[in-house]
């Protein structure tokens, strides 16, 4: 269940007056374990049904927030302050779900952290810090050592025919993602070029791709076996599709 995109209106209105105004209902204090540590917060999210990059994971790890699986919501464990109506895709283009926590609610450990768990540095300039600094220490996930740990870690078994997955914002059907988002069965995804699945793809622009064509197929349809090397922020993964189907069915 992924989290509920953004309102169109004006989110931080709800909290304007003056700073001793109670916060609303739904932001209240949640019951969550005692100064949970940065890593137990970053891990916290494994289990987190919205999908989203690992780094932004960190940065609201970093700022106190642990996702509660009871509640299906992402809460300061210091001050309560409880993370809703905001999408994935404006934590990643973003940092006003960070600056809103900092200016509304009043918050002991968000108004004194700015000292790095990881480094040791203390930073002063609070825009700096969040934006970059946080980031750069952000933990590996643990390796992939086989195909099959990958095959687990996507849910696919290894008799599915697989295909790099694509998704288009003007989709009618949206595709739903695995936990690593990268592949999808070839009945689940519309037909299209090759060329366009992967331009579609953000981690895959940068990574290296080895793809030998079967012999004797037509230009309109890549039938091949491929194993492909997706370098991610912080490591590598081997996604190894049995087959990669590309159905060419956008040129005509």
């Amino acid at each position: 269940m992924a989290l509920s995109p953004p309102e169109d209106s004006d989110r931080s209105a709800k909290w304007r007056g003056s700073e001793t105004s109670a916060p609303p209902e739904k932001k209240t204090r949640q019951e969550v374990a005692p100064s949970p540590s940065l890593q137990e917060r970053y891990d916290s999210f494994a289990t987190c049904p919205a999908p989203g990059n690992p780094r932004y994971r960190y940065a609201l790890a970093a700022n106190g927030y642990i996702f509660l699986p009871s509640s299906n919501e992402i809460s300061c464990f210091s001050c309560g302050y409880v993370l809703d109506n905001i999408s994935w895709r404006e934590i990643a283009s973003s940092l006003s779900w960070d600056s809103e926590h900092h200016h509304w609610v009043p918050c002991g450990f968000f108004s004194t952290r700015l000292h790095c768990e990881s480094c040791g540095i203390t930073e002063t300039n609070g825009a700096s810090w969040r934006g970059h600094h946080i980031l750069k220490h952000a933990p590996s996930p643990p390796e992939q050592q086989s195909s099959k740990d990958m095959q687990s870690h996507t849910a696919i078994n290894a008799d599915t025919e697989l295909v790099i997955i694509i998704t288009f914002d003007s989709s009618e059907k949206k595709i739903g993602l695995t936990s690593a988002g990268l592949v999808a069965t070839t009945r689940e995804l519309p037909r299209c070029t090759a060329e366009t699945v992967f331009r579609q793809i953000p981690q895959l622009r940068e990574a290296q791709r080895h793809i030998t064509p079967a012999p004797g197929q037509a230009s309109n349809l890549l039938t091949c076996t491929a194993s492909i090397t997706v370098k991610m922020a912080w490591t590598e993964y081997e996604i190894l599709g049995r087959r990669v189907d590309v159905m060419n069915s956008m040129m005509s």
